[in-house]
């Protein structure tokens, strides 16, 4: 089997059976395990079940990161001429 780094192994996503159940999640331990310490960043791996166009739930990994906010560098000034 191929291994695609953008889908973890050991995972399996179902559509719950019941109204109130959104998705089942099985897990292969052993497979699932390591997945998660090859793919950890910071402690943590971010997972997403998604549906495909056949209806079908997935995971896929979510490797999102938000981009570094610039520094302000404007501090405000500080004054003893405070209005109160």
């Amino acid at each position: 089997m191929s291994e695609n780094k953008d889908f973890p192994n050991g995972i399996i996503a179902k559509a719950g059976n019941v109204d109130f159940v959104k998705a089942r999640l099985s897990f292969k331990v052993d497979e699932f395990i390591a997945t998660l310490k090859e793919n950890e960043k910071n402690g943590w791996v971010n997972i997403d079940v998604l549906l495909s166009k056949s209806d079908k739930m997935y995971c896929k990994f979510n490797t999102f990161e938000p981009e570094a906010k610039a520094e302000n560098k404007a501090v405000a000034e500080t004054s003893d001429d405070l209005p109160f």
